[in-house]
């Protein structure tokens, strides 16, 4: 089970991001910038990183906190 804020949180966050940003360039290769499909990836991307730097300023808040 991942705690949000564990290092484990982030590492996983952060490889769903890398993985969702290939699968974004490749189908802005495939389709171009303004395709649905490419703009639905884009938003999935955006919020993976809003929870990414959520999870890490979760971290720094608790470690500021102690």
């Amino acid at each position: 089970m991942l705690v949000p804020g564990s290092p484990d949180s982030c590492s996983a966050i952060s490889s769903e991001i890398e993985e969702v940003r290939g699968h974004l360039v490749s189908l802005g290769i495939q389709f171009g910038l303004m395709h649905p499909e490419v703009q639905r990836c884009s938003q999935q991307l955006d919020e993976l990183l809003l929870r990414f730097y959520a999870t890490k300023l979760g971290r720094a808040t608790k470690a500021s906190t102690l």
